[in-house]
């Protein structure tokens, strides 16, 4: 008897199962009939962080993805707003390239895209490639900072390194970018 209700149990669960995965495919084929079809344009999105092999010691900038900015689409901005994006990564590491301990800080970014912004995860990896990279704070400010101006294009740019102090003396480098009109 508790063999049948067992199985019954089970059975009620894979079929519970296969509806839902009918259904997750019904959500798919309605988003595309009505004109929302989602891109997958994003390498490292969605994907599980333990399976994206993550180097320490090198910040590649071509780790970078970029999306188009919604504040150019005429439509969804009918208003013609100006859109500025605020990013802070508190969790900033690098490496003394002096005494090789750890220096840590929170990377303020404060951007206003032109034709392109920065997706987060991709931006999350790259800054995590600073974590053994011994480099001076106001290098890697200015490495943020050019990296990001060469892959966005912004009409302007600020990159801020807030370190935690070290001797008692807090270091807090600042880039500043402003397109040129020409």
């Amino acid at each position: 008897m508790a063999k049948k209700a067992s199985n019954k149990k089970i059975h009620a669960a894979e079929s519970q199962a296969v509806e839902s995965h009918v259904d997750d495919k019904q959500v798919v084929k309605n988003k595309e009939k009505n004109g929302h079809k989602e891109k997958k344009q994003f390498k490292e999105l969605g994907k599980e962080t333990a399976a994206v092999k993550q180097n320490y010691d090198n910040p590649n900038p071509e780790i970078l993805e970029v999306f188009d900015n919604p504040f150019n689409d005429k439509k969804a901005n009918r208003n013609n707003v100006c859109g500025t994006i605020h990013i802070e990564a508190p969790e900033f590491t690098t490496v003394c390239p002096i005494t090789g301990q750890p220096d840590f800080a929170n990377i303020v970014i404060d951007y206003c895209p032109d034709k392109l912004c920065v997706e987060s995860k991709s931006l999350k990896l790259y800054l995590g490639a600073f974590r053994q990279l011994p480099e001076f704070h106001e290098a890697c400010v200015n490495r943020i900072a050019n990296d990001l101006i060469d892959k966005l294009k912004p009409l302007s740019l600020t990159v801020e390194g807030r370190f935690t102090p070290r001797g008692g003396i807090p270091f807090w480098p600042k880039a500043f970018y402003e397109k040129s009109r020409k």
